[in-house]
């Protein structure tokens, strides 16, 4: 059999097997398969190739320039720690065109989205850093975060504990989970879980309000940076665009009470009175 003979099997081969997988299009696929048999005058397609088991196999994986997209990541968050939101996203979509396999360039860019109040896109692109990385534990704690600021509880409890199935030992999705309160569909149900506010929520928002008003302790938090906790915590980038947008305007300190990560902050902070 020639070359071009079994290229054409392998046509007729690969839509057979769409035709399998897509029954939406059936018929379609099938009066093409007919159409080219008939051109092609061909009736038995079967052809077998050593470690071929489609024609997809003959087409060679794309090469991506890892290096670079690794250099616009970081250039993107750079951008998010001078707390340019929109440069970041492109810088991170630039990456991803670079290399789209790379699982924390979604991530970063979901962190962007929730930041600009965009938590669907942030959905999609955590899903999306998860179906790279099974075992992103900060992908399944930023799913959760965008599910919270949806005002869906149960579903950033279940972000959370997928997020657990994948890493059992990761305590930042356990303090996440646990920040949510009792799971009602374990029969113990309290105010805090079925208002989604987060437990002990009054007693932060007194101190973020003291915070607010008082621009003299604006200043007291930079002491503070100093210590290894807060320097560990700092290490996200989000978080450094977090204090950012605090020391512009310390009234955002309200819309950020939700997010575990700066409840774990103002924690460390203030332990250090």
């Amino acid at each position: 059999m020639d070359k071009e003979k079994i290229a054409r099997c392998l046509i007729l081969q690969y839509l057979t097997q769409c035709c399998a997988d897509d029954t939406e299009h059936r018929d379609e696929l099938e009066v093409s398969i007919d159409c080219l048999k008939t051109i092609w005058g061909i009736n038995d397609f079967s052809v077998s190739i050593p470690n071929v088991h489609s024609i997809v196999d003959l087409i060679p994986a794309p090469q991506y320039d890892t290096d670079r997209a690794m250099e616009l990541k970081q250039e993107g968050n750079t951008l998010l720690r001078e707390g340019n939101l929109d440069g970041a996203i492109a810088k991170y979509n630039e990456a991803i065109a670079t290399d789209p396999n790379q699982s924390t360039f979604y991530c970063n860019r979901a962190a962007v989205y929730s930041k600009k109040g965009n938590h669907q896109q942030a959905i999609e692109d955590c899903e999306k850093a998860i179906s790279l990385d099974q075992e992103y534990a900060t992908a399944y704690s930023r799913l959760g975060f965008a599910y919270y600021q949806l005002g869906n509880v149960e579903k950033a409890r279940e972000a959370y504990k997928r997020g657990l199935r994948a890493c059992p030992n990761n305590e930042n999705l356990k303090e996440n989970l646990n920040s949510l309160g009792p799971d009602p569909s374990a029969g113990s149900a309290t105010n805090n879980a079925n208002s989604g506010q987060m437990p002990g929520g009054d007693v932060l928002g007194s101190m973020l309000g003291n915070f607010a008003q008082n621009p003299a302790m604006i200043s007291q938090l930079a002491e503070k940076m100093n210590s290894p906790e807060v320097q560990q915590l700092m290490q996200d980038p989000e978080m450094s665009s977090f204090m950012e947008q605090i020391k512009s305007n310390p009234a955002s300190l309200f819309s950020m009470m939700g997010d575990p990560r700066m409840q774990r902050l103002f924690q460390a902070i203030m332990g250090g009175h």
